[in-house]
């Protein structure tokens, strides 16, 4: 056998050779593939269940929060007005209704702007607390405001604070600062 034979023989072993891998390897990945769309598709069936789960507990506690009614026009927020100073204020928020609300520590302002109300930008990076305040029945809280914190100080204006309670938005009373 010369040399050049053996050469031609070497390239047909390292074609064949390699072609087998190539085959090898394209089996396994198909296979790889099915196995990644069956897991896909259990996944999806688990989701859909839990889904079904969800919405079936969700109806089932629609009657609950029916049952459990809150009258936002039974909510109030009123301004302290000792308190007004242009970095602060305390509000006091009422709840006239007979079973205990509840809303985030969150608050926006807004300012009256050519008879006009307009929502005051939140300083940049604002992030809130997630506390949740409690409100009983038939009773009320004081809740101090720390507007330089996240308006900035106030300029002189008539504003009024408004929060989210009950799913509605409620505004308190108007107050100026001079």
């Amino acid at each position: 056998m010369n040399q050049f034979t053996k050469v031609v023989l070497l390239i047909i072993i390292v074609l064949v050779i390699s072609f087998a891998i190539t085959i090898i390897l394209y089996f396994n990945m198909r296979n790889i593939e099915r196995e990644n769309m069956n897991q896909a598709l259990e996944i999806t069936n688990e989701n859909s269940k839990l889904n079904d789960k969800i919405n079936e507990f969700a109806s089932q506690n629609e009657i609950l929060i029916d049952n459990y009614s809150i009258d936002s026009n039974k909510i109030g927020i009123e301004v302290n007005k000792n308190t007004i100073t242009s970095k602060r204020v305390s509000i006091v928020i009422t709840n006239n209704n007979e079973n205990q609300i509840s809303c985030s520590e969150e608050f926006k302002i807004q300012q009256q702007i050519d008879n006009n109300w307009k929502y005051l930008e939140y300083l940049p990076h604002t992030i809130w607390d997630s506390i949740a305040l409690t409100i009983n029945g038939n009773s009320q809280i004081t809740k101090e405001l720390n507007i330089e914190y996240y308006y900035g100080k106030l300029d002189e204006g008539i504003y009024r604070i408004v929060k989210y309670i009950g799913g509605t938005y409620i505004y308190s009373d108007e107050f100026e600062i001079e």
